[in-house]
């Protein structure tokens, strides 16, 4: 009995030792590099492999994709069955029982066929060897396909064309050359910055499937699915905003440098000092906390936010400019009794276990509206005094040759403003070609318009994800001069840009 590879060309092929690789795999680009999560699916209706195979065969594949990733950096996830999964499993007829078991096809992004498996409808299926071809073997022997692994003939393998009783798993070969196509499997250095207690509890479908205390469970469901399904992997760090602000990053994933943002702030973004998230502000959490810095510097932490994920939310430590903890406690009287009860460790807790998601606000809201005062200049920073709010019209004077005013706008989570900048292409002022620019709370450039409309005015439609104060900025491009006028209202627009 045989398995039945498909008729592909072996031009390409990484001979190691005696195994065969293919050539194409799943993850980052380049041998010897994670494949990271893949997905499979069971394939519903007719082809369902539950028509043909006894009760417990889902549990005996599943048990064979473990062998492979106990064996190489390479994952696995199970999904409901649907044409997002990478690895589709199901049966059909092939050339009766006792020829061919199974086929397989290699990891490919060209074909919706790429990695799927498929069983010999005709062949008596069984658990173990008594009575029947054994799921688990031929599974996993088809899974070394779909993971790029061709026929081994020159030695004793799982790997080998034809089905033995003898081999159960992967043997020494095969495991050469799934590590050569993936690496050793290592310990996840995702882990020390997964925050189980924060993922379980903003998680509420997670923590009922799973039971509050299971931090192992919590890990391994985030590796599986959570990490595909955009869920934070703790409380400072945001996906979606990394991936925004360092677009060096976003470009690496998208080649398949890195597998995600969060990777890429595990691995390097620590050490280069990268927020993880828009109320996270790394300069000043060391800068703020000395204690901190100096243990950075010597290396026993990898960054100021693994601190304060680990312990200086708990401390009460204030994340950054973006968070007033005073504030906070003051604004809310229900968390301040909580903390002072002993129930929670602080303000900065509650913010990011649950007042994001009740639409607290983490700092005090931009009320009314303050232009430039006349002979004085607004500064480009948080120390802004002017101010606008939602309905509201400013005026002011780009003064000078690089001249930038910032104007604080309180919004909350879930607000889509049009903001414009006008000078004298509409009568709005003297300035002739306006440049509005938009900042995070922390002062990090979001979005920005020069030219709107086909005029020289600027105007940019915005959606706040994060509760509290941003910044409008009125500048000229180039060297202009001269007044404008900055305006805010809602608007309904369904491509709105957004801070993530």
């Amino acid at each position: 009995m045989a398995c039945a590879g498909l008729a592909l060309s072996t031009d390409g092929k990484v001979d190691s030792a005696s195994f065969q690789a293919y050539g194409t795999k799943w993850g980052l680009a380049g041998l010897g590099r994670s494949g990271g999560v893949v997905t499979w699916s069971f394939e519903a209706g007719s082809r369902d492999v539950g028509r043909v195979m006894p009760a417990g065969y889902r549990d005996l594949i599943a048990a064979a994709f473990r062998t492979w990733e106990s064996v190489a950096d390479i994952r696995f996830a199970q999904l409901a069955d649907g044409a997002t999964a990478d690895i589709r499993i199901g049966a059909t007829a092939m050339d009766g029982a006792s020829g061919t078991l199974a086929r397989a096809y290699y990891p490919t992004a060209s074909s919706a066929l790429g990695g799927d498996i498929e069983f010999d409808s005709a062949e008596r299926w069984s658990i173990g060897t008594a009575g029947g071809t054994d799921i688990q073997r031929v599974a996993a022997h088809e899974i070394g396909h779909a993971i790029g692994l061709e026929h081994e003939t020159a030695v004793v393998a799982l790997m080998n064309p034809i089905y033995s009783e003898g081999v159960s798993g992967p043997l020494a070969d095969d495991i050469a050359g799934a590590q050569a196509i993936y690496g050793a499997p290592a310990p996840d250095t995702r882990r020390p910055s997964f925050e189980a207690g924060f993922y379980l509890t903003v998680n509420a479908d997670v923590r009922g499937a799973l039971g509050a205390g299971n931090t192992e469970g919590a890990f391994e469901h985030y590796l599986r699915y959570g990490a595909r399904e955009g869920r934070a992997p703790g409380p400072v760090f945001d996906e979606t905003w990394y991936l925004a602000f360092n677009p060096d990053v976003a470009r690496a994933v998208g080649t398949g440098g890195f597998l995600s943002g969060f990777q890429h702030w595990v691995e390097n973004g620590q050490a280069e000092r990268r927020s993880p998230g828009p109320l996270f502000d790394e300069a000043y959490y060391l800068g703020t906390h000395s204690d901190v810095a100096a243990a950075v510097a010597a290396g026993w932490l990898r960054s100021g936010a693994q601190h304060f994920a680990a312990s200086g939310m708990a401390e009460g430590r204030d994340p950054g400019p973006a968070f007033d903890a005073g504030f906070y406690l003051s604004a809310y009287p229900d968390v301040a009794a909580a903390v002072r009860a002993g129930a929670l460790p602080s303000a900065a807790y509650h913010y990011f276990l649950y007042g994001r998601t009740e639409g607290r606000l983490p700092m005090p809201a931009v009320v009314g509206n303050v232009g430039e005062p006349s002979g004085a200049d607004l500064p480009a920073s948080s120390a802004t005094t002017g101010r606008v709010s939602i309905g509201g019209v400013v005026t002011g004077r780009v003064g000078s040759s690089g001249d930038r005013d910032w104007y604080a706008l309180s919004l909350t989570a879930g607000d889509t403003v049009r903001v414009t900048l006008r000078g004298s292409a509409s009568g709005g002022g003297t300035l002739g070609d306006p440049y509005l620019r938009i900042y995070s709370a922390g002062g990090l450039f979001i979005a920005g318009n020069d030219d709107s409309g086909g005029t020289l005015d600027s105007a940019l439609v915005f959606r706040a994800t994060v509760s509290g104060t941003h910044y409008a900025e009125a500048a000229a491009y180039s060297t202009g001069t001269g007044t404008y006028t900055l305006a805010v209202a809602r608007s309904s627009s369904v491509t709105a840009l957004g801070e993530a």
